[in-house]
């Protein structure tokens, strides 16, 4: 019974994938163009573990068969109200519709 939906799925994962990657370059070339609205927060200078470090550790003891729907993984190092900092100060904006991020933000005073 399985055997029948198998080539239907394969089928949707390949048109799925060749989408993707005719809308990744466009993506790409807008991402220059594209901006963050400004911020009035400086996020605070990060001196903990590397990022390599975070790596190792999080090879060491998470199972290889952990979902991800990324190729590089970021380190959020500090979050305020809608915005999140990676440990390199790098700005991003919150998307993920968390319990109490989505009504209070990160840090919320």
């Amino acid at each position: 019974m399985l055997s029948r939906f198998v080539p239907k799925v394969v089928k949707s994962a390949a048109k799925n994938q060749s989408v993707l990657a005719a809308v990744t370059p466009k993506v790409e070339e807008l991402s220059d163009e594209l901006h963050l609205p400004p911020c009035d927060i400086t996020p605070q200078k990060y001196d903990g573990m590397t990022y390599e470090e975070t790596l190792r550790i999080r090879s060491e003891r998470l199972t290889p068969s952990l979902l991800t729907y990324y190729q590089d993984k970021l380190m959020i190092v500090q979050g305020h109200m809608q915005w999140l900092f990676d440990e390199k100060g790098k700005r991003y904006l919150d998307l993920f519709a968390g319990i109490n991020t989505v009504s209070v933000g990160h840090c919320h005073p």
